[in-house]
């Protein structure tokens, strides 16, 4: 496994556990996991690996939600969410979309 890989693995676990225990990490909505996500961006380690996952799941949810503009991923997922709960569910469900797609794309 290269380095970047074992990056977006942490990454994804990261995100995997925040989804699964919100409390835990002090996460309320999607925007909490968007700020989260932003703090690792700017650290030196991390930074070109989020800000390709960043850019590509924005691409995505876009696609997702069937809209035609640029949106942020975590405006987006607010938008369609009725509620601070189920925008960190309706985050799992994109999430996991995406993830899919991304072994669809790699098994081809």
């Amino acid at each position: 496994m290269s380095h970047r890989q074992e990056k977006e693995t942490q990454i994804l676990s990261l995100l995997q556990a925040i989804i699964k225990r919100p409390e835990m990490f002090n996460v309320g909505s999607v925007k909490d996991i968007w700020l989260i996500v932003f703090g690792f961006e700017q650290g030196a380690n991390y930074q070109e690996t989020l800000i390709d996952f960043s850019l590509e799941f924005r691409i995505f949810t876009n696609k997702y939600f069937d809209n035609s503009s640029d949106v942020s991923w975590e405006k987006l997922i607010e938008f369609h969410a009725t509620g601070s709960n189920q925008s960190i569910k309706l985050f799992s469900v994109v999430l996991n979309s995406f993830l899919d797609r991304d072994k669809i794309s790699k098994n081809s």
